[in-house]
């Protein structure tokens, strides 16, 4: 497939040269509204600082959730949940990094950079709008690790089953390489540690466990749920802590930046993207009301922006998981939104 991106928007932006219908989007839908402690405006005024930083043309159908940024190489890479790999969009152009099903790559969804290692660690879980899903990938998840270098495999992590249904969905990364892992389907985190291929238990008590983002210092540790946000106390990484909330719902992508966190509220009657304040908890809409927005999910902070995806056309299924026709689709468009 040939891929253009283009910038759009109403500011010059950076330019590439050319060359959740889905079922747990559903189930935290509702868990948002039927748990969540504080009501998000439903009609507040639209509020507007973000411009198209790039679209990825001709893949209406990519159905993105994740992005990721690598600095050294000046790229984004962005995952799909129905073609089931990964793009990378940089200076020389776009084009697949992890081609549609690669060792195994089902839905793909968040993604993180080990810019130490030099490694894109990518979560990923078997949803039946997959392409390709069969009754056999029931209940499946899988952590893969790739080399940003050449694209080859280093490490892939499975875990779940038809009878013990697990749901990989976003990651954080330690300095030592450690993983902190949400599984929304079992309401936990879990921890992988270097050189050790397999998922432990680490924190539980969650309530459909979404986007995790780490503190500067990798002292502390926030995960959002359909309640809100848990803050956790890493000070003894082997001990964590969890040591209070913060009283936001409903967010997907979560990142850490200055000290405060942007997020994405998309499970709400009134998506937008949002900078809380970690010290007092107050909110601050930095999007709303953009008619671009199509269920926007994940984001990403790279030179001091918030790059995000405004489209991901979640709900382009019908009841039996098939995809909607190729041309009422829209091609995928990032966001940027500038960060102070």
């Amino acid at each position: 497939m040939q891929f253009d991106v283009r910038g759009m928007g109403r500011a010059p932006v950076p330019r590439f040269i050319a060359v959740k219908n889905f079922a747990f989007l559903f189930l935290f839908a509702a868990a948002c509204a039927t748990t969540a402690r504080t009501p998000v405006p439903a009609a507040e005024p639209p509020v507007a600082n973000a411009s198209a930083a790039f679209t990825v043309a001709n893949s209406r159908d990519l159905i993105p959730e994740g992005i990721a940024y690598d600095a050294e190489s000046d790229s984004f890479f962005i995952s799909s949940i129905y073609r089931r790999k990964v793009v990378k969009a940089g200076a020389s152009g776009v084009h697949d990094f992890i081609a549609e099903g690669q060792e195994g790559m089902l839905s793909s969804l968040g993604m993180k950079i080990d810019a130490k290692r030099r490694l894109l660690w990518v979560a990923s879980c078997a949803a039946p709008e997959m392409r390709g899903y069969t009754r056999d990938d029931e209940g499946k998840a899988a952590l893969f690790a790739y080399n940003l270098g050449d694209g080859a495999l280093v490490r892939k992590l499975v875990t779940g089953d038809a009878s013990h249904h697990a749901l990989l969905n976003d990651l954080a990364i330690l300095d030592d390489g450690t993983l902190l892992v949400t599984d929304s389907e079992r309401g936990a985190v879990y921890r992988v540690l270097p050189q050790v291929d397999r998922l432990e238990p680490y924190l539980d008590g969650f309530h459909y466990p979404n986007g995790i983002a780490l503190s500067d210092d990798q002292h502390t540790l926030f995960v959002a749920d359909s309640e809100a946000i848990t803050r956790i106390d890493l000070t003894d990484a082997a001990e964590p802590r969890k040591s209070g909330t913060l009283p936001v719902p409903g967010v997907d992508g979560l990142s850490f930046y200055r000290g405060d966190l942007i997020a994405i509220q998309n499970h709400t009657a009134n998506p937008r993207v949002v900078r809380i304040r970690t010290g007092d908890g107050s909110v601050q809409t930095l999007e709303s009301g953009n008619v671009l927005f199509d269920i926007p999910t994940t984001g990403v902070v790279a030179k001091d922006a918030y790059y995000f995806v405004a489209n991901s056309q979640l709900r382009a299924f019908d009841a039996q998981h098939r995809i909607r026709a190729y041309d009422t689709l829209k091609d995928p468009v990032l966001l940027r939104i500038p960060l102070q």
